[in-house]
């Protein structure tokens, strides 16, 4: 399913590509990514991307095609709950979803990286459900060429 939300960069299309409209666009790249992967939410325990999650997807994806010179790294994490094995395939899956998700929108396959992790890189403690809810995340990230 596609959802079509408009991002416009107004700042460096004005400026054209100087140095400091390049800066800008930058700036709003990774803007529109820190967004997406911070609001990317699943369904418990599944690969299923949350429809609330769309939005900032989408405007992912619109940053990805305006930017073709941009290529992106996203990187799967779980909480440690379930076995290794089962936590590194969920991650995986994860990750494919997020991947699906670009290349059906128009994203070349080509420009995406993934790797996934399971449980093994936790950015919280997984005693409380809280840090359990921080260390369930598909980070993203701009390769720099």
């Amino acid at each position: 399913e596609r959802i079509d939300t408009v991002f416009m960069n107004t700042r460096s299309s004005q400026k054209g590509s100087d140095e400091n409209g390049d800066k800008d666009a930058d700036a709003d790249a990774e803007r529109v990514l820190n967004l997406a992967s911070k609001n990317l939410e699943f369904a418990n325990d599944k690969s299923i991307i949350l429809r609330k999650s769309y939005g900032d997807l989408e405007a992912l994806v619109n940053m990805l095609l305006i930017r073709e010179d941009l290529r992106i790294r996203l990187e799967g994490h779980t909480d440690d709950n379930g076995t290794d094995n089962y936590n590194l395939t969920l991650s995986q899956n994860r990750v494919n979803a997020v991947k699906e998700f670009l290349v059906a929108n128009g994203v070349d396959a080509s420009r995406i990286e993934t790797s996934f992790y399971g449980e093994s890189k936790p950015i919280a403690d997984n005693q409380s459900e809280e840090g359990k809810s921080k260390n369930r995340r598909v980070e993203m990230h701009f390769i720099k060429q």
